[in-house]
């Protein structure tokens, strides 16, 4: 199996940040129905276990939280919390929150977009939006070295000679994604994919690793 390689900047307009969020009255008194919502990533669900731990830990094991894992995408999981099925998010994303949740235009300081969505969390939600844990995630394309190779890429710019080619699998919410999304990549850089496959992103690295995509967005994490 050819490993896969991360051959592009970062294409984020908006820098993503991982964040934990609860609804108010989480921390005003102990609940025996804690709920904790996991995306379908790798950091979601490890931040999901770690609260859920650290909450049985700092209630001696009172308090057992259960986790809704695999919702498929931030808005699936930003509606489970306003519908009060769940009090805890594991992972949200600033940049995704300001553009969906809050329905605000892009910003590309992240500090800014911080503020901007802890503030517009409270207001709108009645939720607290907590600090960054420490680590970001973006965007980036990623070939495999085979397909590296054969068509020479080593930047972003290198996929526009082989656009009508490669077949480029995506998040499904980053293709109308404002800001940072897919219109302003092709706005950005000048050219659009003959065929973009939207799809849930775990099967998105599957299908890139079985020769089903030549090109896939993936997550970049880095602290």
């Amino acid at each position: 199996m050819n490993r896969i390689r991360n051959i592009v900047i970062i294409i984020l307009l908006s820098t993503v940040v991982l964040s934990g969020c609860d609804l108010p009255g989480l921390g005003g008194g102990p609940s025996k129905n804690v709920k904790i919502t996991a995306l379908a990533t790798s950091e979601s669900q490890i931040m999901a276990h770690m609260i859920r731990l650290q909450i049985e830990h700092d209630t001696h094991g009172k308090v057992k939280p259960s986790i809704i894992n695999n919702l498929g995408s931030a808005t699936i999981e930003h509606n489970t919390l306003k519908r009060g099925d769940a009090q805890i998010s594991a992972t949200r994303y600033t940049g995704t929150d300001l553009v969906g949740a809050l329905n605000h235009d892009p910003i590309t300081d992240t500090h800014k977009a911080m503020d901007v969505v802890q503030k517009g969390f409270k207001n709108k939600f009645d939720q607290t939006f907590f600090n960054t844990y420490g680590f970001e995630n973006t965007f980036a394309f990623m070939v495999t070295q085979d397909v590296a190779r054969k068509y020479h890429l080593e930047k972003v710019s290198d996929l526009e000679k082989h656009k009508d080619d490669l077949r480029l699998g995506t998040d499904s919410t980053w293709v109308k994604r404002a800001g940072d999304g897919y219109p302003a990549f092709t706005k950005a850089y000048g050219f659009k994919f003959k065929t973009v496959r939207p799809m849930q992103i775990g099967l998105v690295y599957d299908a890139l690793k079985n020769k089903k995509l030549d090109v896939a967005l993936g997550y970049r994490i880095y602290d």
